[in-house]
This record gives C-alpha cells, structure tokens and sequence, in this order.
C-alpha cells in the first residue's frame, strides 16, 4: 500500500471518527432540547385552549366548547385530538370522531397539568392535562404529536452525516495535493 493511500485512510478515518462521536454526543443532547421544547409549546396550546373553554363550561355551552376543541386541532398540526373532562371524569366535549374511547377516562388526573412522557419517546403522543378552571377538577386533555421533533432530528443527523461525507471528500482532495 502506498504512502499516499494510507495518508488517505487515515485522513478520512479521523474524519469519520470524529464525526460519529459528534453524533454520538449532540444527538442525544439535541432530542432533549427538541421535546423539552415540544412541551413547552405544547403547555402553551393547552393553556390556551384551556383559558378560553372557561367561560363556555361555566355556561354549559357544549356546542362553543365542541368548536373550540374542533379549532383547535384543526389550527395546530401537532394537536392529534383534545377532550374536556368534568370533576366526574366524564367527558363533556371531545373531538373523537368514533366516540370517546373509554380507556382514556381512567387517565384523567383531577385537572393537574401532566406533561411528563419519557423524553426517548420522539415519535409518541403525548397527553398534556391542564385544569380547565382554577382550583377545579374539569381538565383540558390535548394529544400532541411527536412527528415534529422525530423529523428534526433525523435532518439533523443527515445534516451530519453529509458535513462528515463533504469532509471526508475535501480530506481526501487535500491529501492528494501532498
């Protein structure tokens, strides 16, 4: 093997090397910015759509809640569905086109916020419970996709991926100028 292949191998293995351990390293840190993030937005919506159901629950106004909740996910690409839970855990308004699905009554948490999943979980959705009225057990559920940060970490690692390749050919360009 000549002294020129081997300059070139070795070149483009510590490129590569360094790469992966980049990726290695920042990924992980990246998935945890990007759904602490994700939650973030996601509360908001929800204390959003929360603030305004408000005054509509007090009135019993079902078909304004309905709307609302309808807007809700239609507006918000991430929002997959979202159900107003009263103290009772029945729901009063729900945007479940087969009905509501009677295993997610069991989840209601007397209306405090729940926005814990396990952060590996990129591509699940996630339930963000919020009270509905301050001090009182009508709760807010809205269903949030984790489709977004999925896909911003994978153009992430791409991204990674093809800076290490352009590398790596510059690399290789250089050390054939030697």
């Amino acid at each position: 093997m000549s002294l020129r292949l081997k300059f070139i191998l070795i070149t483009v293995s510590i490129i590569l090397g360094f790469g992966l351990a980049m990726m290695e390293i920042s990924l992980p840190m990246i998935e945890r910015v990007l759904l602490r993030y994700h939650n973030v937005q996601g509360g908001e919506v929800a204390r959003t759509v929360a603030g305004h159901a408000a005054e509509p629950l007090l009135a019993k106004d079902l078909a304004r809640l309905q709307l609302l909740l309808d807007n809700a996910v239609r507006v918000n690409d991430e929002v997959v569905y979202a159900y107003i839970l009263d103290s009772s855990s029945h729901p009063v308004a729900h945007t479940f086109a087969n009905g509501f699905p009677e295993h997610l009554r069991a989840r209601a948490d007397g209306g405090r916020q729940s926005a814990q999943l396990p952060e590996s979980k990129v591509n699940s959705i996630q339930d963000i419970v919020v009270p509905v009225l301050p001090g009182g057990q009508e709760s807010l559920h809205l269903g949030l996709s984790g489709e977004r940060p999925a896909e911003m970490l994978s153009q992430t690692r791409h991204t990674i991926l093809l800076i290490m390749l352009l590398l790596a050919i510059v690399g290789t360009e250089l050390s054939d100028l030697t």
